[in-house]
């Protein structure tokens, strides 16, 4: 085989798996918000394969920063 076909294979082949990885989050998370409910109380089996979002990927974090300039210029 030549060079280029095994670096097509090298990047083919984890794209695939990852691809057949996440399928089962991404069909839990394209369901309604009340069918996801309704199996998460059946218990589908399907929650034992899927990638539980954090906060940050839900866009459930929210964070401000900011600069109190008066205590700054108190301080020289």
């Amino acid at each position: 085989m030549s060079k280029s076909t095994w670096k097509a294979l090298a990047i083919a082949v984890p794209v695939v798996l990852a691809l057949y990885l996440l399928y089962p989050t991404i069909a839990w998370y394209s369901l309604p918000a009340q069918d996801r409910a309704a199996r998460e109380l059946e218990r589908d089996p399907i929650l034992s394969k899927v990638v539980n979002l954090g906060l940050d990927l839900r866009g459930g974090s929210h964070l401000v920063l900011e600069l109190q300039t008066d205590l700054i210029k108190e301080a020289d």
